[in-house]
């Protein structure tokens, strides 16, 4: 399964904030930069990217641990389609009904 991973650019002050904090306060995905992309086993696989970006990081990845705020696209495998996941407190919310937003 293909996925990127998506932190804040510029605004620290709106790091590790949760989505409830992030929609009322004008989340835009627009203030945020592709840090990584790459694929991995479509099971369990927002739990091994988590895993990836805090404990294993690749080599050649240049962003923070992975951590509240930040956000992860999946494609799927049989059209095309991203689906959009935002860390938050405990686990993460799907967002995905927020493309508006994500573009």
């Amino acid at each position: 399964m293909e996925y990127k991973l998506y932190q804040l650019k510029n605004r620290t002050d709106d790091r590790f904030k949760d989505w409830e904090w992030a929609k009322e306060n004008g989340f835009t995905i627009s203030d945020y930069t592709q840090v990584y992309s790459g694929e991995i086993e479509k099971e369990h696989c927002l739990s091994r990217l988590w895993e990836k970006f805090n404990i294993n990081h690749p080599f050649d990845f240049r962003g923070h641990s992975m951590s509240m705020s930040d956000v992860v696209a999946l494609k799927d495998e049989g059209n095309d389609r991203w689906h959009w996941y935002y860390c938050d407190a405990i686990g993460w919310e799907d967002i995905t009904g927020y493309e508006e937003i994500l573009r």
